[in-house]
């Protein structure tokens, strides 16, 4: 019987070592046919520019590289003792790989108990390989030399480290061995009707033979990672328990027995409070401390006391399906794999157990009821992520996606899948069209010019694309058309229509819907323009139909662009518009940039130059263009400037918005500037902020860092409370103290207050926001006000204006409209376009009782179309089919055809929040078949889209 015993002792490591071997040699040729070629020169490009981060490649690099590292030390240090090799490959080899393939495949970005748990798991592996190299006998020696107790205290350490890890990650792994073993026997049974026939195999032709290599090396894989996994934890405990008790009576001869115990106790317990403490997701803390609104100044400071914790909290929320496989209540894996191996009672008490494991990567859930059980819910990701962004822009001011952008992009780039990780950064960073060519050509006409901005857009995805951008002009400029075209042939272009604006809109939404080409130029705010074109076709594909593989992947067809304009000089030179926001769209270095034909170097941040020189300005004399409606605007430099009357009466609101901490110093410069003036000081309030909406008189010691700024609020909002608290106080003139923030909140709820005195909105610093929606647009424009960069610049224009519009102060030219006396100074029709627009502005001050009334603002869009000009209520839409214009001819009669709704900012940019796959997955994801399976269908997938 000890005969049998020591012969079984002797044959097993021998065993061990050619398992080791052969399992090495099969990867490693499964790594070369397909994984390494496959994968890793994807994911070389993505992170060369900039899709995909450094450290995913090093993940991927070093999962493919850890068989080849681990068979040279194999075979330079352990080749001539196969227990240790059997040891190497079960107790370092295959925890590893398990570990960089969960790191992998399974998660985006990780979180803080994962990554506790992988970098205490590294930790003890790395020490078992010490240890095994270490006490491998030397040529000659029975034994391995004795280390210091140094080196002994710390390989113990170590291996407790290791053996606490491996208990805890053996035992969560266990829970999958009963399925993975019978999913496993089912697979051997289903291997005959697996193998081709002979007339199955001379059907195949060179498409599917090319793949046999790959698809044979991932067989073998399968079968023998199958074998070897159903003892994984058995064998890998034991290794390390066989390693962790030498070590351990090895320091209890140079160490007291207590102080040996007592260093297990301490890592045990210290490993233990640790992944706790890592575990801990700070949603909990943000979504309690948001609960309940401040009631007081000194909750809300204190609240934002905490602001990094608070937005770490919903980022994290947010980011849920990007760090976590499943949240908390949703997690049905057990009752899945053991759907036909054990009791309902039976899988409810695995899955609790499996919870209980799985905690690193469950997303810990804030409201219990948003879980659902349903296959594929993830309920509790969209129902909290919602909510996350919601929260944040409500105390934050501003969209989450902006506040974070840094961190999303990062997170969605967290991915093996080099091509999902291109498109979910292209699309959070704006990064799908790129800008080709870029042209701006100025036609000087004196006093004015005319400057056509020329534009190519390549599509970089395998979508269809929309390019937006949000740019200002000076007030008195005017947009005088657009083009859309497949060629740079100017004769072959589709060209813009006037249509109203609501009407324009519909066409535009309906078209994307089909993707048709249009393009939509619109003015949404007194200086504040957007432009969307759509579609930029996308890349295409040459498949290689005898050889069956893609040759080459192209660039969508280019889109062309053209968009005039008129404008006045400024400081003898020509303004171009100024880019506010851009989706979709960017470029670089490599985009070619003209300005009247000479290259010119811009970063990538920016869009156009704020000006191109002038060649001759001439000194404006005054022009008088007669518009042939019985109207005439005259234009003049002022003789001299006005100043308001001591005795105006102002109402100033001022934003206490969170986002106006930024400019306090900015704010007390503004009401010390108005401090000549009888002044009312409204004081507005965000739905969170604790202190009510309230007016007060301005005085000389007025506090602004007493200011409490917190919370949210839309431009629509600070009207609503401005008349709310106004009562029967009057005023000459309504100056609201803002910033750039709001148009991205979207629109107040319920009806605009209108204003009877002028009324401007004062962006200090000049940050003019992306626009205003067409409601609190329409009070400004009927008012006489308008929107400025700072209160001087305010005033002065409130004391050159006249109460009915008809004379105004614009870019340092005073603008008059009067009726046409037949005498004529200079009728310059080339100038029509921007008196056109200036008319059309006092039209809307003289009927503000009227602008709801379709008959007045068909009267002002009938001058727009007239004039070729873009205006609040008028827009410019390319169309390039029939059916679109009879489309556009037929919603143009409608009653609703002034009507627009407001556009979210970045609805073009929505994030790709894609779930994580569950454990289950994973493991179909590490197995060799189905990486062969994902390489077969992505060229597949890419030949499909470039068919359609």
């Amino acid at each position: 019987m000890n005969e049998k015993i020591k012969k079984v002792g002797a044959v097993l490591p021998l065993i061990g070592g050619i398992l080791f071997w052969i399992w090495n040699t099969v990867f490693i040729s499964f790594m070369i046919l397909g994984f390494a070629p496959v994968i890793l020169p994807d994911l070389i490009m993505a992170v060369r520019t900039g899709f995909v981060p450094l450290n995913m490649f090093a993940y991927g690099a070093t999962l493919a590289t850890v068989p080849l590292l681990v068979s040279i030390v194999g075979y330079v240090w352990l080749r001539h003792h196969p227990e240790r090799l059997f040891a190497l490959g079960y107790g370092i080899e295959a925890p590893l790989m398990m570990l960089l393939a969960l790191r992998f495949f399974a998660v985006r970005e990780m979180g803080w108990g994962l990554r506790f748990l992988l970098g205490t798991a590294i930790i003890g592996v790395i020490t078992f390989g010490w240890y095994l190299i270490a006490t491998r006998p030397k040529d000659g020696q029975a034994t391995a030399a004795t280390p210091s107790p140094v080196i002994a205290d710390v390989r113990f350490v170590g291996l407790t480290l290791l053996l606490v890890v491996g208990v805890y990650c053996l035992s969560w792994f266990s829970l999958y061995l009963p399925p993975f073993i019978n999913g496993y026997l089912s697979f051997l049974r289903e291997i005959p009707d697996m193998i081709p026939s002979w007339e199955q195999w001379q059907q195949l032709n060179w498409n599917e033979l090319r793949y046999l290599p790959f698809a044979f090396s991932g067989f073998l894989l399968l079968f023998i990672t199958g074998l070897l996994t159903m003892v994984l934890p058995l064998v890998s405990i034991t290794l390390y328990g066989r390693a962790w008790w030498q070590t351990n009576r090895l320091v209890r001869q140079q160490r007291s027995n207590g102080l040996v115990w007592g260093v297990v106790l301490v890592v045990t317990i210290g490993w233990i409070v640790l992944l706790q403490v890592s575990n801990r997701q700070p949603q909990a803390s943000a979504f309690t401390t948001l609960a309940t609104e401040p009631t007081d100044k000194v909750a809300a400071s204190a609240l934002l006391d905490k602001e990094e914790q608070i937005k770490n909290g919903l980022l994290n929320a947010y980011l849920a399906p990007m760090r976590y496989a499943s949240a908390e209540g949703e997690s049905n894996l057990m009752h899945e794999l053991y759907r036909n191996l054990a009791t309902p009672e039976t899988q409810a008490r695995l899955q609790t157990g499996h919870d209980f494991f799985a905690q690193p990567l469950l997303y810990q859930t804030i409201d219990p009821t948003h879980a659902s059980q349903e296959r594929w819910g993830n309920q509790v990701f969209e129902a909290e992520a919602m909510e996350a962004a919601d929260l944040y822009q409500q105390y934050f001011d501003e969209p989450i996606q902006q506040g974070e952008k840094e961190s999303i992009v990062r997170a969605v780039g967290m991915t093996w899948d080099a091509n999902r990780g291109r498109e979910a950064v292209q699309a959070v960073d704006n990064r799908e069209v790129f800008l080709s060519r870029q042209e701006v050509t100025v036609t000087e006409h004196g006093e004015w010019a005319e400057i056509e901005l020329y534009e190519v857009y390549e599509n970089q995805t395998m979508r269809q694309q929309e390019v937006v951008y949000y740019f200002s002009l000076p007030e008195s400029a005017v947009l005088t058309g657009v083009w859309l075209g497949n060629s740079a042939d100017r004769a072959e272009r589709f060209e813009h229509r006037v249509a109203p604006r609501g009407a324009a809109q519909a066409v535009y939404e309906s078209q994307v819907q089909v993707q048709q080409d249009p393009a939509l130029l619109e003015q949404i705010g007194p200086r504040q323009y957007r432009l969307r074109v759509f579609p930029i076709e996308p890349m295409t594909v040459d498949w290689n139909e005898e050889w069956g593989f893609i040759s080459d992947i192209n660039n969508g067809p280019p889109l062309h662009l053209w968009v005039t304009m008129a404008v006045l000089a400024e400081d003898d030179a020509w303004p171009l518009p100024k880019l506010a926001e851009r989706f979709n769209i960017y470029w670089t270095d490599k985009s070619e940039r003209l300005i009247n034909g000479q290259a010119v170097r811009l970063d990538e941040e920016t869009w156009l130059p704020e000006a191109v020189e002038a060649k001759r300005v001439a000194t404006f004399t005054n022009k008088q263009i007669d518009l042939g409606n019985g109207m005439t605007v005259w234009v003049a430099p002022p003789a001299g400037l006005a100043t308001l009357p001591a005795e105006t009466r102002l109402a100033v609101v001022l934003d206490r918005s969170y986002s106006m901490r930024d400019y306090t110093a900015e704010v007390e410069e503004a009401l010390a500037a108005l401090a000549d003036w009888p002044v009312d000081l409204y004081l507005t309030s965000s739905a969170v902020h604790p202190e009510k909406a309230s007016i007060l008189p301005l005085t000389t010691d007025f506090a602004v860092n007493d200011i409490l700024f917190f919370g949210g609020q839309k431009p629509g909002d600070l009207l609503q409370q401005f008349a709310e608290l106004q009562g029967e106080r009057a005023y000459d003139a309504v100056l609201i103290l803002t910033d750039g923030a709001g148009y991205e909140l979207g629109e107040a709820q319920g009806d605009i207050p209108t204003v009877d005195v002028p009324l401007w909105f004062v962006h200090l610093n000049d940050d003019l926001p992306l626009g205003y929606d067409d409601a609190t647009l329409a009070v400004i424009q009927s008012s006489g006000g308008g929107s400025a960069g700072s209160v001087q610049e305010a005033l002065t224009r409130l004391a050159n204006q006249a109460a009915d519009g008809s004379v105004q102060y614009v870019d340092g030219l005073l603008w008059r409209l009067m009726p046409t006396t037949g005498e004529v100074v200079e009728n310059d029709a080339e100038f029509a376009p921007l008196a056109a627009r200036f008319y059309i502005l006092s039209e809307m001050v003289r009927q503000r009782q009227n602008l709801d009334q379709l008959e007045a603002l068909d009267g002002l869009h009938a001058l727009a179309v007239e004039h070729s000009i873009v205006t609040p209520y008028s827009s410019m839409i390319v169309l390039v089919t029939t059916a679109q214009e009879r489309l556009l001819d037929q919603l143009e009669q409608g009653d609703d055809r002034f009507d627009r709704e407001h556009d979210a900012v970045g609805e073009t940019n929505s994030m790709p929040l894609n779930g994580v796959p569950e454990p289950h997955e994973w493991l179909l994801l590490i197995v060799s078949l189905g990486l062969g399976i994902w390489y077969w269908r992505r060229d597949e997938e890419i030949w499909a889209m470039g068919q359609g």
